[in-house]
């Protein structure tokens, strides 16, 4: 155990302590921070968007940042990523570089887990300004997210790789089951949190909302919905989508029936989803630890759950099937072979 030493307050008193933001208004450098939503809330898409950010220095939502290295613990196959940050690099109108990517979740409850990354960051080459976690579940390792002693254990090593690398660590994480208001897990990871971000759907998009932060006033909501955009990649052309900051306004035109679908859609998987082949996941690595429901069963959840509204069946298959356009297009969902998965 390393020494304390113990530091006259006066001396503390006569310190300058300088606020010193990774963005501006949002996240501090070297703090613990967590950004958390439900399926389908845009999570992944947030946190890369920033990332890019981080690594270009190009301004994020107006705020400024701290441009440097990024290091990002991906949970999920490198195909995904790859669309993505091509997407970004239209959107931003530059190229990205500045980014390493792990090949294989983190089992950060692992005694081996903090050596594992520091090692892997000297041999990157890399000195981090930010480190995104994506997913807390993905790179949990082999404890309970539910105990607050392995959440314990968790937490020691993320501080500790804080505390050598001086970065900022964003955790993405999911809703809980039956609090869709909290991150999922132990009581002990909001309490943990140097600040706490929710993303919640809205309207056809997203907002983001600070529900802690722990030395500082909570900035303002942001709102956002995500673009469909055509990328060039290795393989050719293919279909990807950032986040886009939008108005409140622009998020109040989506029916309130699609948001009913695609709750239904959560239920459905949540009840009834199932795990998604492994002859379907070796072709699509992002889908690996997703789970999928039989359309049909979907389409039972969405009528039930329309049905308070609209009692004449026709017209709970129009809307259904309005709805079901509507989240394709968004990006939102994807049907395969008669199944049906949140993307």
């Amino acid at each position: 155990m390393s020494k304390i030493n113990l530091i006259p307050i006066t001396n503390i008193m006569n310190q300058h302590f300088a606020t010193n933001w990774l963005v501006a208004s949002y996240f501090e450098k070297e703090s613990v921070c967590m950004v958390f939503g439900e399926p389908a809330s845009y999570k992944s898409f947030l946190v890369m968007d920033i990332a890019f950010c981080i690594a270009t220095g190009n301004d994020w939502c107006g705020n400024a940042v701290s441009k440097g290295h990024v290091l990002y613990i991906a949970g999920e196959g490198h195909r995904g990523i790859q669309r993505r940050f091509t997407a970004l690099e239209g959107k931003y109108g530059c190229k990205v570089s500045d980014i390493v990517i792990s090949d294989k979740p983190a089992s950060l409850m692992d005694s081996t887990a903090v050596n594992d990354i520091l090692d892997a960051i000297d041999a990157a080459g890399v000195e981090p300004e930010l480190i995104v976690i994506d997913t807390l579940h993905r790179n949990f390792g082999g404890g309970d997210e539910n105990s607050s002693r392995d959440f314990g254990v968790f937490m020691r090593h993320i501080d500790e790789i804080k505390s050598i690398t001086k970065a900022t660590i964003i955790v993405v994480h999911h809703t809980g089951h039956a609090d869709k208001g909290h991150s999922r897990g132990s009581s002990a990871i909001r309490a943990s949190m140097d600040a706490e971000y929710q993303l919640k759907i809205k309207g056809n998009g997203v907002e983001l909302r600070c529900l802690k932060m722990k030395e500082f006033e909570q900035p303002q909501n942001m709102s956002f919905s995500l673009r469909k955009v055509d990328v060039n990649v290795p393989t050719g052309l293919e279909t990807s989508a950032y986040i886009e900051q939008v108005t409140d306004s622009k998020l109040a035109n989506k029916s309130t029936n699609t948001q009913i679908v695609l709750q239904a859609l959560s239920d459905a998987i949540a009840a009834k989803g199932s795990a998604i082949p492994i002859n379907q996941t070796n072709q699509r690595p992002e889908l690996t630890q997703k789970r999928w429901v039989d359309v049909g069963e979907w389409r039972s959840q969405s009528y039930s759950a329309l049905s308070s509204s609209i009692q004449n069946p026709p017209s709970q298959q129009q809307a259904f099937n309005r709805a079901r356009n509507q989240l394709i297009k968004d990006g939102k969902i994807e049907e395969i072979n008669g199944f049906v998965v949140m993307l």
